[in-house]
């Protein structure tokens, strides 16, 4: 063994070969960045004790199982009381409501959460910034950036008014919060203002004996309060679940691919000189098996070598990400995640693969017909594999699965693949047979090559689909409430429900409609109007002859192409005389101003707040939010990217280094070195033309067959996104090729 070693040292001088392993290098530490990165985003089970538990041991929610209205709000007293005697000492009952929001124009989401806040329930959670604790009822602290200075807040379009005596700062979140003293739920005066309740308690009392006698308390069966039952223990074992466990095209396909693929592109870099090294060795009469083992432990060391620095740098690059994700992250972070698992993963599939490449090196008979066939059964097989998911496929999990399973296929066809792409380039010019000849003559590193940049640019191509097809899943179900340039007068409870007087005399009185108002009906569940150009005025069109004739015959029109927001909810219109005539009850809905400017909308806006009524009584159109995409998507997009750009690059400048002696001889007898690197950018060209096919055909596939079984999904193919990628990724090859070529002479020849 220590000649093997002796020899691997010797053999390890080649600049070739160290240059040609920095691809392995680069996966390491791009996919160890990826993983620390995506690990920033989901919280620790310690986390989620503190935002949920705060100092409690138990929860449960009782939302499910009965509703608090200011009426009835004394149940908070009742459970309390149920769950002290049935041993929680440390008891407390929060109130949680989504109704009161601020008296303002078109006010956000806001979460009223009432509790004993001076006993420090959430000490991790919330802290206090200015001002003290709420004590007495009616008084309230706040949390957020939209709150308007000030010693009262006004809420319920003006309806209630709390005091102010401190604001506060969430850890764990960035809605608007109302933080009220306990009793101040109870005091509200407003109608149709709901919450719901949890209990929590501290201590070792039986959690049995404190949900049957809250159940006794409340009239509940027991049987219902332990569904919203979390405790402490139980959340500290749970593991949290980021992208990288969800999704397996995020990171887990990547990080089991991408170092086998780096380690064969290296073997196949290294190929042409691995073998004149063997021969050399096995003409000097050393063993063929004893050569082996020294040129395999000098393409492992330098591989693993190249692993464990790109490791290093990828620790380095993720808690540098880190700091970025909690520049903006609302929640705090998890702690550094644990790297043993990653990283022996990492290390060992390098390993395996190093030990998979020397006895590729081993044989030399009849292996290149036994491996092609071999590797085309394997393709066949693998082919069988994509129908059996293609029929059990139903969630974008399968997808991403699917999807690297048409990467295997792909990657085992691509020797024949690459075979035929060479066999086919034109042979006109003397640069363009030379660089077709060299790729026929190293025909395994170009096959390496392609293998690894195509893994690495479907990666991205594929993740880039998903997260435009799952944006246009979501616009394709956002739609606006309310049509554009219309306004909706209506009960709290929507169009259905007639407004009441006061809200239609207020906005009447404000803002001057230039066309009479379209009262809706109802005729069984049936949108009903009085003629049909009440109808056409709805669809923000005029109807066609033929709508407007079906309408006055009698029948009923369904909105298959008309106004997306009339369409969400109620499917058909008809004349209320068609109604009356089939003896349809008829039921009053809400009142709809048509042709409305933006101004005149907000105007009327204004008006319900200033006549302190309900900001639900008056609807106007609002564009739909924009789609969430989870930020671990773009993390992950931004990553496999990197991956696919440095891989390039490196195996741009590797193809320089393999080469370096074959373009020295070009030089050497004459040449010119700009000659010889147009040789190289043909070869280079090739290889990256051909896997840039080979990615969308690995990555799109898969999403056009999820959209296909799984109906709720909308197809968006990003086109534009994909260019900007292959661009870039072309510009990182030409620019490495040329920064790594740009010094190419004839010493070369002597030097290497």
């Amino acid at each position: 063994m220590r000649f093997e070693l002796s020899l691997a040292r010797k053999l390890m001088r080649n600049r070739a070969l160290a240059w040609s392993s920095t691809v392995a290098g680069v996966t390491a530490a791009v996919l160890t960045a990826l993983f620390i990165t995506l690990q920033a985003f989901p919280l620790s089970g310690a986390q989620v004790v503190e935002r949920d538990l705060g100092r409690f041991d138990t929860k449960a929610d009782l939302s499910a199982v009965f509703g608090l209205t200011p009426g009835n709000a004394d149940l908070v007293g009742t459970i309390t009381s149920a769950a002290r005697r049935a041993g929680a000492s440390d008891a407390m009952v929060s109130v949680t409501s989504l109704d009161i929001r601020a008296a303002v124009l078109d006010p956000p989401v806001t979460k009223y959460v009432e509790a004993d806040w001076a006993a420090g329930p959430f000490p991790e959670r919330f802290s206090l910034v200015t001002g003290r604790w709420p004590e007495r009822p009616g008084e309230v602290v706040l949390s957020g950036s939209m709150w308007p200075g000030g010693e009262t807040v006004s809420v319920l379009a003006g309806n209630h008014t709390f005091r102010v005596v401190g604001t506060a700062d969430d850890r764990y979140s960035d809605w608007e919060t109302v933080l009220a003293g306990r009793g101040s739920f109870a005091g509200i005066g407003v109608a149709g203002v709901t919450a719901y309740a949890t209990l929590y308690w501290g201590g070792k009392a039986d959690r049995d004996r404190v949900v049957e006698a809250v159940g006794s308390a409340i009239g509940a069966p027991p049987a219902e309060l332990t569904g919203g039952i979390t405790d402490r223990r139980t959340e500290l074992a749970r593991e949290a679940r980021s992208s990288v466990e969800r999704f397996p095209l995020v990171h887990r396909i990547p990080a089991l691919a991408l170092p086998l693929l780096s380690v064969l592109t290296v073997l196949g870099l290294t190929r042409r000189r691995s073998s004149d090294s063997l021969a050399v060795l096995t003409s000097l009469g050393i063993p063929r098996p004893r050569a082996v083992a020294g040129v395999g432990l000098a393409i492992t060391a330098w591989t693993m070598i190249s692993t464990v620095l790109g490791v290093a740098a990828g620790v380095g690059l993720g808690v540098l990400a880190r700091r970025i994700v909690a520049r903006w992250k609302a929640e705090p972070l998890p702690e550094l995640p644990g790297l043993w698992s990653p990283v022996g993963q990492l290390l060992l599939i390098t390993a395996a693969a190093c030990l998979l490449a020397a006895v590729v090196l081993g044989p030399r008979r009849n292996r290149p017909a036994a491996t092609a066939l071999v590797r085309r059964c394997a393709a066949i097989v693998t082919c069988g594999v994509i129908v059996f998911q293609v029929a059990r496929l139903d969630g974008i999990p399968q997808a991403m699965l699917l999807t690297g399973t048409i990467g295997v296929a792909v990657l085992l066809a691509a020797p024949d693949l690459v075979g035929g792409v060479i066999g086919r380039l034109p042979g006109t010019g003397a640069r363009l047979r030379l660089g077709r000849q060299r790729l026929l003559h190293n025909r395994g590193r170009a096959v390496a090559a392609v293998a690894v940049l195509t893994a690495v640019l479907a990666a991205p191509v594929a993740l880039l689909t998903l997260v435009a097809t799952d944006a246009a899943t979501q616009e394709a179900r956002s739609v606006p409430l309310v049509p554009p340039h219309q306004v909706v007068l209506s009960g709290v409870g929507g169009f259905t429900q007639p407004p009441p007087p006061e809200a239609v005399e207020a906005v009447t009185r404000r803002v001057d409609f230039a066309q009479p108002p379209i009262r809706l009906r109802l005729a069984e569940g049936v949108l009903a109007v009085d003629t049909p150009e009440e109808a056409g005025r709805l669809t923000n069109r005029p109807l066609t002859t033929a709508e407007a004739e079906l309408l006055r015959g009698g029948g009923v029109l369904a909105w298959n192409d008309l106004e997306p927001s009339w369409r969400a909810t109620q499917r058909d219109v008809l004349l209320t005389g068609t109604a009356r005539g089939l003896g349809l009850p008829l039921t009053d809905g809400g009142i709809v101003f048509t042709g409305v400017p933006d101004a005149d909308a907000v105007a009327a806006q204004q008006a319900i707040l200033d006549a302190r009524l309900d900001h639900g009584l008056v609807g106007v159109h609002e564009a739909p939010s924009p789609p969430f995409v989870p930020t671990t998507f773009y993390a992950a997009v931004a990553g496999l990217a990197l991956v696919a750009l440095l891989a390039t690059m490196a195996v741009a400048r590797s193809q320089v280094g393999t080469l370096r002696t074959y373009l020295g001889r070009l030089i050497t007898i004459g040449l010119p070195s700009r000659w010889a690197r147009q040789v190289l950018l043909i070869e280079t060209a090739v290889v990256v033309g051909v896997s840039t096919l080979l990615a969308p055909a690995i990555a799109v596939p898969s999403i056009i067959i999820a959209a296909w079984r799984i109906d709720a999904l909308t197809l968006r193919i990003p086109w534009p996104h994909i260019g900007v990628l292959v661009g870039a990724f072309y510009l990182a090859t030409v620019a490495a090729t040329l920064v790594a070529s740009r010094h190419l002479r004839a010493t070369d020849l002597v030097r290497t």
